[in-house]
């Protein structure tokens, strides 16, 4: 029997997956949330065991099938939220992590193979708050230390005046014993450890320099290796050896100390403590993912993403594999994602922008590839729109790499269309399956994604040019985007919206302050709505970075006037358009004070808006149930200002009379 059927046949046993709808025209909202029978999935170190996510009640668990007797098993029960991530501790027992609702403060529990022995390691901390600020603690794992198959080595938070800062510890992950390594001396961020649990690096963030500092063995002291400033060129870590003879970086300067724009993959001497040998590199963006080897001890391939993510695998083996499912799928991505420690059995994904993923377990003893799931199964490519890239220019030339989402049946003009920003903004957009782009224009809507300046991963000035731009630069980029979709006769002027998450719920309400000609309404998901309030209530963990933030968008005392005349909260009497606001009561990154402010503004100038809350969620709405209701209120507001009617109707008219240009 193969495993796709034993993994089925152990979701039907369950109850766990809800029975397939009739398919219609829309497709049901619930059905772009529904968990997935099965994802997620991680070979055990041994590979004999395989581990996966899989639904109770709708919310996210694990499961374990043995790969040999072909038999499969749910491990937990989690039915109060999803499980945050798992990971195989050993052959005989797994790790999985939760917060509190929503809080982002983890905590680590574990569970044996069989569903035995459960326990909660680290209680996932309550949040607690100071100055009105949020304190986000928890832990993290820092190397699962292969050596000693009962400890684990993590990172843990640890509050001081000054902050929160990581100590190191091991963790027994059967009772729970913790005992500290090395005590945080108050400016470290992060640890680099290797896979046995030796702390070999540390990253130091002191005002706006970052240092990496490294050592040559535990009874050593940490030295600098390298000091940059925010901004400037510089290199980070990429991938080391568990020998300590192969050293990548990803890096901003080349061998001969010459800067660069694009980030790429290096050789990287730990004896001269100097740069070497380009590896990789890419024209248009930067690259820094790598995956590694432990067989060849080595750096195998890289990652990176353009216009649609790529893996680049250079072991001629492994590339022929991937070649195999690239040819059974083609224009689609092909990853590796996990593998057994001596790499006989593998996981590769297969995904697309109308694909949520298919994945294939390898057996080098049968040569051969075996499917194991489809992510969504009840979800049709041809029933869902493919995500176009391209790039438009912005009003001073500079290219804005975008996607654009067309319905499927439509023909492709005077479009009702939803600008929608990212969040960050120091992120960016990615070609890929996207539950809300799908839903929006499985109705009949066109969906712009733009990648505005100051988004990451297009190199250092495109980075720098959106500094202390919220409001300004990056927004028009918004705006000359949409016009653009405008002048192309694709989007219907007059049926407009812009819909966006966090820094995107910030871009939303600016473009209904600055530009209320141009859209019919806005949707704001637990968007920043007061930058000021945003600089006062920073969770204390991300105190050492405050000083970038101060330089990327501006200072809470010296720049209050600026900061004040960019922030929505101010404006209000300027929107015209309903707005629609969702926001988690548990968020430590934009609290609710954001959408309260909002609220009264909107009230006393009777705007309309309607605003929801959920108290179980943090900085985006994690839980199946409310995910539904927020997209099924996306939809209904959409449908009642800008009407798209049904999915794959046709519009008769053009907007030829109407156009205009950035």
């Amino acid at each position: 029997m193969t495993l796709s059927r034993i993994l089925s046949r152990l979701v039907a046993t369950l109850l766990l997956a809800l029975p397939a709808l009739a398919w219609a025209n829309p497709i049901p909202v619930s059905d772009f949330y529904k968990r997935p029978p099965m994802t997620g999935f991680q070979l055990s170190p041994n590979g004999k065991y395989l581990a996966a996510v899989v639904p109770i009640g709708q919310r996210r668990n694990v499961a374990v099938i043995d790969l040999e007797t072909r038999k499969a098993w749910p491990v937990t029960s989690i039915t109060k939220q999803d499980i945050g991530g798992f990971v195989w501790a050993t052959d005989d027992r797994l790790l999985f992590f939760l917060d509190n609702e929503g809080n982002e403060s983890r905590g680590i529990f574990a569970v044996d193979r069989d569903g035995k022995n459960p326990k909660m390691l680290i209680e996932p901390p309550e949040s607690q708050m100071r100055s009105g600020r949020f304190e986000v603690l928890g832990a993290d794992i820092v190397s699962l230390m292969e050596n000693d198959p009962e400890r684990v080595l993590i990172s843990v938070s640890r509050v001081q005046e000054e902050g929160i800062v990581q100590d190191i510890e091991t963790l027994n992950i059967y009772t729970g014993k913790r005992l500290r390594k090395i005590k945080n001396p108050g400016k470290i961020t992060s640890w680099i450890a290797d896979r046995n649990g030796e702390v070999i690096g540390a990253v130091r963030v002191d005002g706006v320099e970052t240092s990496f500092l490294f050592r040559s063995g535990e009874s050593k002291e940490f030295e600098e290796w390298s000091r940059s400033r925010t901004g400037q060129p510089s290199w980070s870590p990429a991938y080391i050896s568990q020998n300590r003879e192969k050293w990548y970086v990803s890096s901003r300067l080349d061998a001969a100390g010459n800067a660069r724009d694009k980030a790429a993959i290096f050789r990287f001497d730990p004896k001269t403590r100097k740069i070497g040998e380009l590896v990789y590199e890419h024209p248009d963006v930067d690259v820094g993912g790598v995956l590694g080897s432990r067989v060849s001890d080595d750096m195998i391939g890289v990652s990176y993403s353009a216009d649609k993510p790529q893996q680049i695998i250079f072991d001629p083996k492994l590339k022929e594999l991937q070649a195999t499912l690239k040819a059974r799928f083609p224009d689609q991505q092909v990853f590796l994602s996990s593998a057994s420690r001596d790499e006989q059995k593998m996981i590769f994904a297969v995904t697309s922008s109308t694909n949520p993923g298919r994945f294939f377990l390898f057996d080098r003893s049968k040569n051969a590839f075996e499917e194991l799931a489809s992510v969504l199964p009840w979800l049709k490519e041809s029933q869902l729109s493919p995500m176009k890239p391209l790039k438009i220019a912005a009003r001073d030339g500079l290219m804005l790499p975008s996607y654009l989402t067309i319905p499927r049946q439509s023909n492709g003009k005077n479009l009702p269309l939803v600008l929608m920003p990212h969040g960050g903004p120091r992120a960016r957009d990615f070609y890929g399956f996207d539950p809300l782009v799908q839903i929006m224009a499985n109705r009949g809507y066109a969906v712009l994604q733009v990648n505005f300046r100051g988004s990451v991963g297009y190199g250092l000035a495109f980075d720098k040019a959106g500094w202390r731009e919220w409001g300004g630069a990056m927004q028009q980029d918004l705006i000359d985007a949409l016009k653009w979709t405008i002048a192309e006769g694709i989007a219907d002027p007059q049926r407009i919206c812009i819909f966006g998450a966090s820094y995107g719920g910030y871009a939303t309400m600016m473009g209904l302050v600055q530009n209320p000609e141009l859209f019919k309404c806005g949707i704001n998901y637990v968007g920043v709505t007061d930058l000021p309030l945003l600089l006062r209530t920073i969770p204390r963990a991300w105190e050492p970075i405050r000083e970038d933030i101060k330089l990327q968008i501006g200072d809470g005392k010296s720049d209050l006037a600026e900061l004040e005349a960019r922030s929505p909260t101010r404006f209000a009497d300027r929107i015209k358009a309903p707005v629609l606001m969702a926001y988690g009561a548990r968020d430590p990154r934009v609290v609710l004070e954001h959408a309260r402010m909002m609220e009264r503004e909107l009230k006393k100038n009777s705007v309309p808006y309607e605003l929801i809350v959920k108290k179980d969620e943090g900085h985006g709405y994690a839980k199946f149930d409310n995910q539904v209701e927020f997209g099924e209120k996306v939809v209904a507001f959409l449908d009642k200002h800008i009407g798209a009617g049904a999915a794959g109707s046709v519009p008769a008219t053009t907007a030829a009379s109407t156009l205009a240009t950035p």
